[in-house]
């Protein structure tokens, strides 16, 4: 997968990640499941997704990082703002998952726009570039509900 040996990914890495690279990293949401069925971030490819909020793993951080585990190895955690997931992302890398935070969690997420590399496209033998702009408010990452 493409998580690398680090505790963080930033917004604009999420994006690239999933819609420039069009990766699919399972994502765990540990916001209330409302919260989590109202909005998730969304990649151009399905992901798998586990909703286990972070009040669980305050109750049984053990018993819920083995139920992540069960489910996979790589994780992307992610919350409203970033602390919680935080929380959660460091418990299962001390049980030698691979997992980052989304900094500034959910709202950061939906508060940017990145410009996306330049792409060369060929045109009846000629190259041009052109550049790309998304903004992370798109349904790219789950845009919030108005």
């Amino acid at each position: 997968m493409a998580v690398e040996a680090r505790s963080e990914i930033t917004p604009r890495e999420l994006f690239e990640q999933l819609v420039i690279r069009e990766e699919a990293t399972p994502i765990l949401d540990v916001r209330n499941e409302d919260e989590f069925a109202a909005w998730r971030i969304e990649g151009k490819r399905p992901l798998t997704y586990l909703n286990l909020s972070y009040f669980r793993f305050i109750d049984d951080p053990e018993g819920n990082a083995e139920r992540v585990a069960r489910a996979g190895d790589t994780w992307i955690a992610v919350c409203a703002k970033g602390d919680s997931s935080a929380f959660v992302a460091e418990i299962l890398r001390e049980r030698g998952m691979r997992a980052v935070n989304l900094v500034g969690g959910m709202e950061a997420s939906t508060s940017r726009c990145v410009s996306a590399p330049p792409t060369a496209a060929s045109s009846s033998g000629r190259s041009t570039v052109t550049a790309r702009a998304a903004c992370l408010t798109s349904s790219a990452l789950g845009a919030r509900p108005s």
